[in-house]
């Protein structure tokens, strides 16, 4: 889109006219369209050229904080995942080492509150308990304070 196209364009935002916001705003969205069509500019003035500079810093900026964003959700996610994987695991092993009855509302909300060593200490625990009461000990002797 030809430059003389574009402040045609943008000539219909409603402002008053002769406010000088106006053209700031039509000016700066000129040249940041035309900055992010890579469209090859000649004559450019210094401001234009600063401008052009800033808005690549800004982008760059913004990129990279979103892919630290979107990193840092992933590995959020998959920490929380591997952490609710290891309570269904704990969950199963009492099923099946103690009987569906002995797996209370209470036990499951302090395997919710272990955090991933301590779960991984449970798991090796329930497979050396012979007696629920210890499992029962061991799990209400850790709560967190």
């Amino acid at each position: 889109m030809p430059q003389h196209d574009i402040h045609r364009y943008f000539s219909n935002i409603l402002l008053a006219p002769n406010r000088r916001e106006k053209n700031d705003i039509i000016s700066t969205c000129v040249k940041y369209c035309v900055y992010l069509r890579d469209i090859p500019t000649d004559n450019l003035t210094p401001e234009d050229e600063d401008f052009m500079r800033t808005m690549a810093e800004i982008d760059a900026w913004y990129e990279a904080e979103m892919n630290k964003a979107e990193l840092k959700g992933e590995l959020k996610g998959e920490l929380k995942g591997k952490l609710e994987g290891k309570i269904e695991s704990a969950m199963t092993l009492i099923r099946v080492k103690f009987g569906s009855d002995i797996l209370t509302p209470q036990i499951v909300s302090q395997l919710q509150k272990l955090n991933t060593k301590q779960l991984d200490d449970f798991l090796v625990g329930i497979i050396n308990w012979q007696q629920q009461e210890e499992m029962s000990e061991w799990l209400f002797g850790n709560e967190k304070v």
